[in-house]
């Protein structure tokens, strides 16, 4: 697995003001779900298999 929830790119910056805090988590997290996503996409694909709804673009 390359990603362990280590939470090192959420400290990068311990003093910033909590909002800047909260706004870079919240994208950590959707980088990491968009990472879930894809990978799970290309499973489906590796597999010959296609998910139920695929994703609209």
């Amino acid at each position: 697995m390359e990603d362990s929830f280590s939470g090192s790119e959420e400290d990068e910056d311990e003093h910033a003001p909590r909002t800047s805090r909260d706004q870079a988590t919240l994208n950590n997290i959707a980088r990491r779900i968009t990472r879930i996503k894809d990978n799970l996409l290309g499973l489906f694909e590796h597999v010959g298999l296609t998910p139920r709804h695929p994703p609209s673009p």
